[in-house]
């Protein structure tokens, strides 16, 4: 659904970028920062899509890198609004639906901004405000038993409200002649209604979600010469999301027909702090532009998950004897079974002994369980220095070339040097006549942090934290056994340690390519990349 995704505007910069390489993929700077929410389109004053691929500047393979830079205030008062609605009324019927009306459904998005002084020729402002709510369905396309124990479809529409509301003031600051400040927050509020329904899931196993994300960011640009500028930034996001969910009943998943119960996600959780220092210096010295600088993150993840605390049972497809009008086994025969049926069986011969169910083709096929501390802590550091400098050797000719060094905390890998390569040449320029067909070759080594969810895992699934309990053919359905019932047993414990010799996820990249100017309309590019992990 559609607050399952980033804004249409982002999927577009996506597909204008192409696909990134590495394990997680391109990468999003907001005005030089990773990580955040995509800001309002009204404060966007700028988009870059692989920009200068191979700099050392950033982590990231260029090609699927976006850059997108926020709009500055203004010394004149500017604003605007806009809006758009739409409900079930201008919308064709469902054909998934038995239903003759049309399921409610409703969709609002309205927005505004202002620009405008503070203090003329010294201080100025923007506000943007964004407000979203979407009111979708989910349609459940379900087979159950009735009282009777007879198979009964579920066809029906649940509306899942969805919201997003986000706010975004900036404040730009001209401090003297030679700094000015640069400083901008955004409020980001989402709201998932009624998630984990449709297709086989029933309404009782929905579960809400929230989001609220801070960010917090500043820069501060000095002009330390006529050719040197040095610019620090920094970032501070707060991350939240809660999810809310009934898991004290079990989970009940019958195999292609329903699945209902609790929602087993419960009420989990996840709140990340993540500070981001940069400082970088771009120095200009004849025909060379050479930058350096540095890049500090942090994050401080605590996450809460009692996912599958209250236990699931799984009932799939299996053989049994057939049964006579009197619910009697007739004597050797076999059947094959749907899931379904091994549950209505079970049901109806519910009160035998556990292997007589089975016998006549009932049973649960297994059942899972996850017990132990739900909250998990991990602090992860992790820090990139970098030189780059763009070299006009000629006129038609710029060669850029760099060196990057990355390393992160709870690996022990110090050996993440990057070189970086970029040339492009103009063919047949000269005198006045500039150059219609352009070369272009890079060439780059990067690198991918290793994520704090790897760590966290680890800390979590390490046999102690959390324990994780799988019983095939278990012989107490309904009731649910204690953990310590389960221990008994010995079953193995899912575990996901991360082994020592860990190293940061590498990704060599080259291209070749060509642009030609056919006239002042019509431009022609070829590229070829390649790019290996």
């Amino acid at each position: 659904d559609e607050m399952n995704r980033r804004p249409t505007g982002m999927e577009e910069l996506q597909a204008m970028a192409g696909p990134g390489a590495g394990p997680d993929g391109g990468q999003m700077y907001i005005d030089g920062f990773t990580g955040g929410e995509m800001p309002p389109k009204s404060s966007i004053r700028e988009v870059r899509i692989n920009s200068n691929p191979f700099s050392a500047e950033y982590d990231k393979p260029g090609f699927g890198r976006i850059e997108i830079f926020t709009k500055p205030g203004m010394n004149n008062f500017h604003g605007q609004v806009f809006g758009q609605y739409n409900n079930e009324y201008f919308n064709s019927r469902s054909p998934l639906l038995t239903q003759s009306t049309r399921p409610f459904y409703k969709q609002e998005f309205f927005g505004a901004n202002v620009t405008g002084p503070l203090v003329k020729n010294k201080a100025s402002f923007s506000l943007d405000f964004e407000h979203r709510i979407i009111d979708e369905n989910a349609f459940v396309l379900a087979t159950t038993l009735d009282s009777s124990l007879n198979p009964q479809s579920v066809n029906q529409a649940v509306v899942t409200p969805q919201s997003r509301n986000s706010v975004s003031p900036r404040l730009d600051y001209t401090i003297n002649a030679n700094n000015t400040l640069v400083v901008r927050y955004q409020d980001t509020r989402i709201g998932l209604d009624k998630q984990g329904v449709g297709s086989y899931n029933l309404p009782s196993t929905a579960y809400n979600q929230s989001t609220v994300e801070n960010t917090l960011q500043a820069t501060e640009t000095a002009v330390l010469s006529a050719k040197a500028i040095n610019e620090t930034r920094f970032q501070y996001l707060r991350s939240n999301i809660s999810n809310q969910g009934n898991n004290a009943v079990p989970t009940l998943n019958v195999a292609g027909a329903f699945v209902s119960g609790g929602a087993q996600i419960g009420n989990s959780g996840t709140t990340v702090n993540n500070f981001e220092l940069t400082n970088a210096t771009n120095v200009t010295h004849g025909a060379h532009t050479v930058k350096w600088g540095v890049r500090l993150r942090d994050a401080l993840d605590r996450d809460t998950s009692v996912n599958n605390f209250g236990g699931m049972y799984t009932f799939f497809g299996g053989i049994g004897p057939e049964l006579n009008a009197d619910n009697q086994a007739i004597a050797g025969t076999q059947l094959q079974l749907s899931a379904l049926e091994v549950y209505r069986r079970t049901l109806l011969f519910q009160g035998l002994p556990a292997a007589q169910i089975r016998a006549l083709g009932g049973g649960a096929s297994q059942f899972s369980l996850t017990a132990g501390v739900p909250t998990t802590s991990l602090n992860q550091l992790d820090a990139g220095l970098f030189v780059n400098d763009d070299w006009r050797v000629r006129p038609n000719l710029t060669v850029s070339y760099g060196l990057r060094y990355e390393t992160q905390t709870n690996i022990h890998d110090f050996r993440d040097i990057a070189p970086r390569l970029g040339i492009a040449w103009g063919l047949g320029s000269g005198g006045n006549r500039t150059a219609k067909t352009v070369l272009r070759f890079g060439f780059g080594i990067f690198y991918d942090r290793v994520a704090e969810t790897v760590f966290l895992n680890a800390n979590r699934y390490n046999g102690q934290t959390q324990q994780s309990y799988l019983l095939l053919n278990p012989t107490f359905f309904p009731s649910i056994p204690t953990p310590a019932q389960l221990a008994s047993a010995s079953q193995a414990q899912q575990l996901q340690p991360v082994t020592g010799n860990a190293r940061a996820p590498e990704t060599i990249q080259a291209s070749l390519g060509i642009d030609r100017q056919i006239n002042k309309h019509l431009r022609l590019s070829a590229q070829y990349v390649e790019s290996r992990g």
